[in-house]
């Protein structure tokens, strides 16, 4: 759960080609370290995942870079050299935000313990994330005590549907706090950004639009807002209850047939992988 609130996913739409590109400047301190230690950071522009390197000299080190939209981004402490290759689930790595402007990272000895500065995007995420902190505190020990479970619980279908239901408060609670966020913080990006994880695997685009109407009209005027906004619109169309957009497909005796033409009718829609 930490790491899904630290990059809230945030898999935010592609077609922004339309937006003008923002410069940062991510100038960071980490401890005393020297070459042949190096700083790589991995974020995404558009479609592009880019990835930027820097010599790291006295702990110091710059990267310039420009971005469509503030999007999340990962830093990467490569102490000894060794390579991008050959990072493993061992690396000194810190989840944060990019925006527009320059942004500060100082740290005794680690990326892991670096503080971010200068960034009004960061300090959002870190009032989210204490004040998701009760919950993240919930789940590691509801976490604790399903691994500390005996063979038997484990094994026991009440265990494991009473567990299941905890999970989902969870959620609800998880999901309640995070729209707080969202109304509390209308000027936010992050409150944008938020509402990919208040929708979930099954989004409500009412739910959404209401959320998103809430945001300040300069946030609501952003590309990625837009793009947002004609994603629920389109969504509705294959909302429960709604008529099912028309379409032609050939049947086994090659014949093009319409869903239309079974209208009054019960149809079954067999989907498979190929």
């Amino acid at each position: 759960m930490k790491r899904l609130f630290l990059l809230l996913i945030a898999a935010l739409p592609a077609a922004v080609l339309a937006q003008d590109p923002q410069t940062f400047a991510l100038k960071g301190k980490i401890g005393t370290l020297n070459t042949p230690a190096k700083a790589y950071l991995k974020y995404q522009v558009g479609s592009n995942v880019m990835i930027d390197s820097a010599a790291i000299n006295n702990g110091s080190f710059v990267i310039n870079g420009r971005i469509l939209n503030p999007t999340s981004a990962s830093l990467l402490i490569d102490h000894k050299g060794a390579g991008l290759e050959r990072v493993d689930s061992t690396a000194d790595v810190l989840n944060f935000y990019l925006e527009k402007g320059e942004i500060i990272l100082t740290s005794p000895d680690s990326a892991k313990k670096a503080q971010v500065s200068g960034s009004k995007l960061n300090d959002d995420s870190k009032r989210l994330i204490a004040q998701l902190k009760p919950i993240v505190d919930k789940a590691q020990g509801l976490a604790d005590e399903r691994r500390h479970a005996t063979l038997q619980q484990q094994n026991s279908a009440d265990f494991q549907n009473a567990m299941q239901q905890r999970y989902k408060q969870l959620q609800i609670e998880q999901k309640a706090a995070i729209k707080i966020f969202i109304l509390s913080n209308p000027n936010s990006y992050l409150s944008f950004i938020a509402l990919y994880d208040v929708g979930g695997p099954s989004p409500n685009p009412d739910e959404l639009d209401s959320l998103l109407n809430s945001l300040s009209p300069e946030i609501k005027n952003t590309e990625q807002a837009r793009l947002f906004k004609k994603s629920l619109d389109e969504l509705r169309t294959t909302g429960i209850g709604a008529t099912a957009p028309d379409f032609t497909q050939n049947d086994v005796n090659g014949v093009p047939v319409k869903l239309s033409s079974f209208r009054g009718k019960y149809v079954l829609l067999d989907f498979w992988a190929s």
